[in-house]
């Protein structure tokens, strides 16, 4: 399961949401840094391109199952192969240095944002949170970096030090951006529709810029499957992604360890009360309903809506030979500490539209039961509101149960062996794309 440095051979484009239409303003915008699920889906297509036919794929054969009079009964995958392949990234790598958005609350002059425990007044903050922030130093018009070097995270989630300018990036450090005429085309003749002319935006990885991506795709004999699609031996190691399918060379980087490439959570004080929880990667908290609503948006599904409370539970594996009911080889671990934590602040930038299209022409018309799946075998995915990488979580936990709200949080977990995949993706949607990686530390309240 080796770590992926990818490089384009041209433009790239990953637009927005917005219309790329000719009365637009500003046109197509697609110099953006790519969301998790582009380089998914690039690295999904590439695997239906390089094993199209089941016998040369060697994967194993992912069941399902359906539930019928309160039994579970299995149905073939119908093929729908590739089903475990789950990724992370992709990140700026600019002269060997992974670079992460810096947390919402790490201000541009070394101050910070802190939960305010003691004030007096009223304010607008939602449920379930108990406090607002204050910041340390004077507030300010001037922007902060847009990306931090690993030492830089790592140093800011130990202590709260703010980086060196060394350790600080811009996106014109990585990257350039780049106006272009296209002209609409016309689906049913694929020739120019003698109307539309629009312009659209690209962007342009600077020389010593790469991506960086970390992809796995278990198989059932212990093997991992991409290290078939990336052969050492094969020279056209070539994923399409983004905007007009651009081609980008990708370099396995094997036996490299995944703590050496991603900020780690700090470790916590055998008395501390006080988490935090800074993404790296952004999250889909959808809204649900069951017995009570849950807003989702900012909030995650884990936290109680009304008092903030963790809705996590460790999870133990019953080992015992023989074959036994799924309930009974999965038993929660009802730990009280744990449903105790509560969320009471948070550090929220402003959320971005998540949409794009779909091609799955893999996806069989019925499913098990004779059924029609119920959704297009291509066309608009449905747009959600993502919260972005950077977005800050508080907790207030009692005593003994901060550390293990830190484990289940971080993208490593507890850290006893060698971190060679992602452990945990608190992303309620997409998690397999990428979403929701986190790691933690402690956090003192505001004293202005």
């Amino acid at each position: 399961m080796p770590v992926y440095h990818i490089q384009p051979h041209d433009l790239l484009f990953f637009r927005d949401a917005r219309p790329m239409e000719p009365q637009s303003p500003g046109g197509g915008r697609g110099a953006r840094w790519p969301h998790p699920a582009v380089f998914f889906d690039a690295i999904h297509a590439a695997l239906w391109r390089a094993f199209p036919k089941p016998s040369d794929r060697g994967f194993a054969d992912h069941s399902f199952f359906f539930k019928k009079d309160g039994k579970r009964i299995p149905v073939s995958n119908q093929r729908s192969w590739f089903q475990s392949l789950t990724t992370a990234g992709p990140f700026p790598i600019l002269e060997n240095q992974w670079l992460f958005p810096p947390p919402g609350d790490a201000l541009p002059d070394g101050g910070q944002s802190l939960p305010i425990t003691e004030h007096h007044g009223t304010s607008n903050r939602p449920e379930p949170l108990q406090y607002c922030l204050g910041a340390t130093t004077r507030f300010t018009k001037e922007v902060g970096s847009r990306w931090w070097s690993k030492d830089a995270f790592e140093a800011y989630l130990a202590d709260g030090t703010a980086p060196t300018p060394e350790q600080t990036f811009k996106s014109e450090h990585l990257f350039d951006t780049e106006w272009t005429t296209g002209i609409g085309i016309n689906p049913l003749t694929e020739t120019q529709d003698g109307e539309r002319i629009y312009s659209a935006q690209y962007l342009r990885l600077r020389e010593k810029t790469k991506l960086g991506l970390w992809a796995s795709l278990p198989e059932a004999n212990g093997f991992d499957g991409m290290e078939r699609l990336f052969r050492p031996d094969n020279d056209l190691q070539i994923i399409l992604a983004g905007g007009q399918q651009r081609a980008c060379r990708v370099h396995p980087q094997p036996g490299t360890d995944l703590t050496s490439v991603l900020p780690v959570s700090s470790p916590l004080p055998a008395d501390c009360t006080r988490l935090k929880w800074v993404l790296l990667t952004p999250s889909v908290f959808p809204a649900v309903s069951k017995e009570q609503t849950h807003p989702g948006g900012w909030l995650p599904t884990w936290i109680h809506p009304q008092d903030g409370r963790v809705l996590l539970n460790n999870i133990q594996k019953n080992q015992s030979p023989g074959r036994q009911q799924r309930k009974d080889r999965r038993q929660p671990i009802v730990n009280l500490a744990l449903n105790q934590c509560r969320l009471v602040a948070a550090c929220i930038p402003k959320p971005f539209a998540l949409t794009g299209w779909t091609e799955a022409c893999h996806i069989p018309e019925l499913d098990g039961n004779g059924q029609p799946y119920g959704r297009k075998p291509r066309g608009p995915r449905e747009t959600m509101l993502a919260v972005p990488a950077g977005s800050v979580y508080y907790f207030e936990c009692p005593e003994g149960a901060a550390q293990t709200l830190s484990e289940l949080l971080s993208w490593h977990g507890s850290m006893t062996q060698g971190v060679h995949r992602i452990i945990h993706r608190r992303s309620s949607l997409l998690g397999e794309k990428g979403f929701g990686l986190g790691v933690c530390t402690g956090w003192k309240p505001f004293s202005g």
